[in-house]
Formats: structure tokens, C-alpha cells, sequence
């Protein structure tokens, strides 16, 4: 009769919304998972620029030749850093995020942009070479750039929990509607 009809349809439906809350949970945790790792690598990047601008900054204070080139050890590393940091703000800007973790985003960005500003006056001033101005780039670097730093790296840090914790709760939600699903797929079985 009746029970039987309604069995026919409301157990293939539940078996797809089921699948469907299951596969969109797996959906969001890799989401969850791919940004969780794009921040850690991106907290890394940050202390990668700082440590290898500190680096071409000693090269320079010890006299180390031709340490104010682009193309030092130190100075091309400090470069690369930077430019790889740069691409991973790009990539997690255009990933899946909350309104809080845009802003902490946006943040470590703004101090990124001011960081580098900074840079570009700090390599100048050595460049110049005279002893008021590799004190005034030294002192940038072991003042100004830590302060900076810290806040990016600060803002990062408040990103990456944000995104774990979001990770865990959509990962817990997931399970709950597919246990959910899943029961009312089983017990209108029975009644069918």
C-alpha cells in the first residue's frame, strides 16, 4: 500500500541526500584541509622573509662582498622568500574563507606591502654605504622589520586557528548530517 509506495521513493532520496551531505562534508574538510596547509606553509614563508633579510643585513654589517647585490646569497634568498610569500597570499586570497579570516588575511598583507616598502629603503641606505645610513638600515631592519614581522606573523597564526577550528566544525557538521541522513534512510526502510 501506501507504506510500501512511500518506502519506494523516500529511501532512494534519502540514500542520495546522504551521499550528498557525505560528499559535500568530504568537499569542505579538503577545502578545510588545503587551506590549513597553504597557511602553515605561508606562517613559514614569513619567517623565511624575515630570517634572510636579518641574513643579507649581517653580510652588509660584516663586509661581506658584494652582499648589497640582488644577486647575493643572502639578498637573492631574502628576494625569493619574498616573492614566494607574495604568491601564497594570492593563492589562499582566492580560496573559500570567513569574513574574520579575510580580515587577518588582508592584515598580514597590508604589513607584507609596508614590510617590503621598508626593504627598498633599507637596501638603499646600504647601498649608499655611508655610516649614517648602514646604521639608520640597521636599525630598520632589527626594529622596524621585527615590529612588522610580528604582526604578520601574529595575524597568520590567528588565521591558521581560525582555520583549523573551522575545518573541525564543518568536519564534525558533515558527520552529524550524514549520520542523520543515513538513520532516516534506514528507519524509513523499516517502515516501508
Amino acid at each position: 500500500g501506501v507504506s510500501h509506495n512511500f518506502g519506494v521513493v523516500a529511501v532512494p532520496v534519502l540514500s542520495w541526500r546522504a551521499d550528498h551531505v557525505q560528499s559535500e562534508g568530504r568537499r569542505q574538510l579538503s577545502e578545510g584541509i588545503s587551506l590549513s596547509f597553504a597557511v602553515m606553509d605561508l606562517k613559514y614563508s614569513a619567517a623565511d622573509v624575515n630570517g634572510w633579510q636579518t641574513g643579507y643585513a649581517l653580510d652588509i654589517q660584516r663586509g661581506a662582498r658584494n652582499a648589497q647585490s640582488d644577486n647575493a646569497p643572502s639578498r637573492g634568498a631574502f628576494l625569493q622568500a619574498a616573492a614566494r610569500f607574495r604568491a601564497q597570499l594570492a593563492e589562499i586570497e582566492a580560496m573559500p574563507l570567513a569574513a574574520e579570516q579575510t580580515r587577518l588575511l588582508a592584515s598580514a598583507h597590508r604589513d607584507f606591502i609596508e614590510f617590503m616598502r621598508l626593504d627598498e629603503q633599507i637596501i638603499a641606505a646600504y647601498r649608499q654605504g655611508d655610516e649614517a645610513a648602514v646604521a639608520e638600515a640597521t636599525r630598520l631592519v632589527m626594529e622596524d622589520e621585527i615590529r612588522l614581522f610580528e604582526s604578520i606573523s601574529n595575524a597568520v597564526d590567528d588565521l591558521a586557528n581560525s582555520v583549523t577550528l573551522r575545518a573541525l566544525e564543518r568536519a564534525g557538521k558533515a558527520e552529524v548530517g550524514g549520520q542523520t541522513a543515513k538513520w532516516l534512510m534506514v528507519s524509513t526502510s523499516a517502515v516501508a
